[in-house]
């Protein structure tokens, strides 16, 4: 089948569009870079919300309501708890012609499965079963991941199995599936996490200047985004009281206390007003799977990157020349206050980052090798 005839349809496990998350902007962008090159791309996500009116960047989002309230939502609950699905249903069958399915979440698969699932490739922007084992942010997601953790476990195995091709976000990832799965390697590509990358202004050499706040992009819903902000909150601000800390995302859960130097601004709307204000960005994370998007893009905007190794993991960046990595909070500390009082390094640590995300992490570079898996699968 040409490519061009071919409609790729990506099943995402929450909402897309708009991206409010790393996951989300993957498979966005993924999504949008490749539309151009096929007969259609849609987005079909399980969501709360509208979908939106207009086609974003050309692409067809259909959006699985989720129910909210009264008996549907308990039952949805049991389901989510209890269910051999995780309370994920499609209303159609995922069989039809000319059509290559690319699932977002291996905790899709029994869902699609049993919607006629058949050729399929798997982006697998993380492993979910490492994901189980991270601390939780809420009694409720304690709960959830207590219940749910062995059928997660199986359901990513099967799903690794039965996929055609696997897509890895990193050599990390992609080692740790071999391990779990022997065999999964032989059947995977890395396509890393991007970025658009002219879709950011750089922040002028000049512009350090004049300082600016710290800035921390990611949404408290995710735990290893929550307590990185409970770091911040409880060891970096404080010992900073002259600085200004933006935190920027949802914040469904905020720790406390909450010093006088931190903001929370919420979802917004872009992020570009705030990467452009910033003098220094951060990433505290010390737990995950796949690579952190909010360093690409820092990277993007030009800003000089204060991190664990933990946050860059995956990424090939160099400590020193893309970023400084730090161990612990002291030491994110002292980093910041050095290049607080440094606007020279501030900008070389900026520019090498949008150099290093330019050449290996902007979107359009990985459109050849993207292609050839789809066109390798929709014969099959």
């Amino acid at each position: 089948m040409a490519l061009r005839d071919l409609r790729l349809v990506c099943l995402a496990p929450d909402t897309v569009v708009p991206p409010a998350n790393g996951s989300a902007a993957r498979t966005a962008g993924l999504a949008t870079v490749v539309r151009p090159h096929l007969g259609n791309v849609a987005i079909h996500s399980f969501s709360t919300r509208p979908a939106p009116a207009h086609r974003p960047g050309g692409l067809d989002v259909v959006h699985i309501p989720r129910p909210t309230a009264g008996l549907a939502r308990a039952r949805y609950m049991a389901a989510a708890l209890l269910g051999p699905t995780l309370g994920f249903r499609f209303p159609a069958r995922l069989d039809g012609q000319r059509t290559l399915v690319q699932l977002e979440s291996p905790l899709l698969f029994e869902a699609a499965r049993r919607a006629g699932l058949g050729s399929f490739v798997l982006d697998a922007h993380n492993v979910y079963q490492d994901m189980t084992e991270f601390p939780q942010a809420s009694l409720r997601d304690r709960v959830f991941y207590r219940l749910t953790r062995r059928r997660q476990t199986r359901m990513e195995l099967a799903c690794w199995a039965r996929a055609n091709h696997l897509i890895f976000c990193s050599p990390v990832d992609r080692d740790r599936a071999e391990h779990l799965l022997p065999g999964v390697a032989a059947k995977s590509t890395i396509i890393p996490n991007c970025v658009d990358v002219g879709g950011f202004v750089p922040r002028p050499a000049a512009a350090f200047g004049r300082g600016g706040p710290v800035l921390f992009l990611g949404t408290t819903r995710y735990p290893p985004n929550f307590f990185a902000i409970q770091e911040i909150c409880r060891e970096v601000a404080p010992a900073l009281p002259d600085v200004e800390f933006r935190i920027v995302g949802d914040a469904i859960w905020v720790p406390s206390p909450v010093p006088a130097n931190v903001r929370f601004l919420g979802r917004v709307e872009s992020t570009a007003e705030h990467l452009a204000a910033a003098q220094v960005a951060i990433a505290p994370v010390r737990h995950g799977s796949g690579t952190r998007l909010k360093l690409l893009e820092y990277f993007a905007a030009g800003l000089p990157v204060v991190c664990t190794a933990k946050a860059a993991e995956g990424l090939a960046v160099e400590d020193g020349r893309h970023v400084r990595l730090v161990d612990t909070p002291r030491d994110l500390v002292a980093a910041v206050r050095a290049l607080y009082a440094n606007a020279e390094a501030c900008a070389q640590l900026g520019a090498a980052g949008r150099a290093l995300v330019a050449s290996r992490y902007d979107w359009q570079a990985q459109v050849p090798a993207l292609l050839a898996i789809y066109a390798a699968h929709s014969r099959e």
